[in-house]
């Protein structure tokens, strides 16, 4: 017999006592107090120790009596669970009492040390509790998504040690470049997530217009992905100067791959803060300000055949950039670029050069030799391909009002 709805499910759990399930991902408490019967309560989840893998917990922004509920679910005990998803759903209360509620709830629901990856969703509450300080969070690959009453990051997250994934996702009231007591954070070159942090993913940050100081720190960071921030220039630090990064650390020599998108505010290519470090995919989407054939200066880009992107450089995505009008001279450049994809660039003619004059590849280098996939879709101005481009490395072409080869 297979649970059709969550009052099955509940019925089975509590008539049958399954302490033995080993496998339960989705734990739905009810949204409304007149549907609370036909569903479970966190108590139910008390002597399910057994369950292994992935549990995704939604609408904990219903419970009423956060301290007895939540440590009635006994989380701390379900040592195989890997990853813990805690969602508060979407209730239309914003009062103290909320805060404090949600505060007390987080504290409860701690989980086994030996969890893997915790996401948490829609939590309201100002703080964290205890145990995210402890080894349990320095060992995790840390998810925060939706925390609306966040205003700063926490001391003990940028102490974790093993920290090596950390995605913040719509904090509304969040400026991730200051500590709890005002402070520009610098991270200590010794430890924490100086050496840890490979990935990071900054998405609907209103309050961060500049690049914050300690990511810029991130020695051994691989991928960075930043969008919808729509005050963001990351071609400044939070004093406004132009960032220069340092040649023997940081970004300068750790990234793999660059993922920008929706960034109003960025209106030249940050070759001096992030180009030197990319050295795998680069990817620019709905920067609609964006002129990627100038530099911070407004000089057009002209790149070390020595280094950086000339050599490391393996796949650029340009989609959705509406000033772009030409191919620029870096791109025509890269010796060891494999895969180009061109979107919805309504002003590019990619048979010129900046200059207005016809593109024709060097045989000798550059993407003449190197491409191996090409995707180009929704050029209007599209009329033909330039010189010397190899029509076997065309993956995919297709034009506004047509459908895609």
């Amino acid at each position: 017999m297979e649970p059709t709805s969550e009052a099955d499910l509940c019925q089975l759990i509590q008539s049958w006592q399954l302490s033995s399930l080993s496998r339960l991902t989705r734990f739905i408490l009810p949204k409304e107090k007149a549907l609370a019967k036909n569903y479970c309560r966190l108590g139910e989840l008390k002597e399910l120790n057994n369950i292994r893998g992935s549990l995704c917990i939604e609408n904990l922004g219903s419970v009423t009596d956060a301290v007895a509920e939540s440590r009635a679910a006994n989380l701390i005990g379900k040592h195989s669970l890997e990853s813990l998803a805690l969602d508060w759903g979407y209730f239309n209360t914003d009062d103290v009492a909320i805060v404090d509620r949600d505060e007390a709830l987080l504290g409860g629901l701690q989980p086994h040390s030996s969890l893997q990856k915790l996401t948490i969703n829609g939590y309201k509450g100002e703080s964290f509790p205890r145990w995210m300080m402890d080894r349990l969070v320095s060992s995790l690959p840390y998810l925060v998504e939706d925390l609306p009453k966040l205003a700063s990051l926490p001391q003990w997250l940028l102490q974790a040690s093993n920290l090596e994934r950390l995605s913040i996702l719509v904090c509304k009231e969040l400026d991730i470049c200051k500590d709890e007591s005002g402070n520009l954070i610098i991270l200590d070159s010794h430890g924490g997530l100086h050496h840890s942090l490979r990935s990071v993913h900054l998405s609907f940050l209103p309050k961060l217009a500049s690049l914050p100081q300690w990511l810029l720190q991130l020695s051994n960071l691989e991928d960075l992905s930043i969008e919808d921030c729509k005050e963001l220039d990351i071609c400044k630090d939070e004093s406004g100067n132009l960032i220069i990064l340092d040649s023997h650390g940081g970004l300068h020599h750790g990234l793999r791959s660059v993922d920008l998108s929706f960034l109003p505010k960025l209106a030249s290519l940050p070759v001096a803060s992030l180009g030197p470090a990319i050295s795998a995919s680069h990817h620019r989407r709905n920067c609609r300000e964006l002129d990627i054939c100038k530099d911070e200066s407004g000089n057009l880009i002209i790149l070390d055949s020595h280094g950086g992107l000339h050599h490391s450089l393996r796949s650029v995505d340009l989609s959705f950039l509406p000033k772009l009008a030409s191919l620029p001279q870096w791109l025509l450049q890269l010796g060891n670029l494999e895969c180009l994809e061109i979107r919805y660039c309504r002003e590019l003619d990619i048979c010129k050069d900046e200059s207005g004059n016809l593109i024709i590849l060097d045989s000798h280098g550059g993407l003449h030799h190197s491409l191996r996939s090409v995707r180009i879709e929704f050029l209007p101005k599209l009329a033909s391909l330039p010189s010397g481009f190899s029509s076997s490395a065309i993956s995919s072409i297709s034009q506004s009002g047509s459908a895609p080869c």
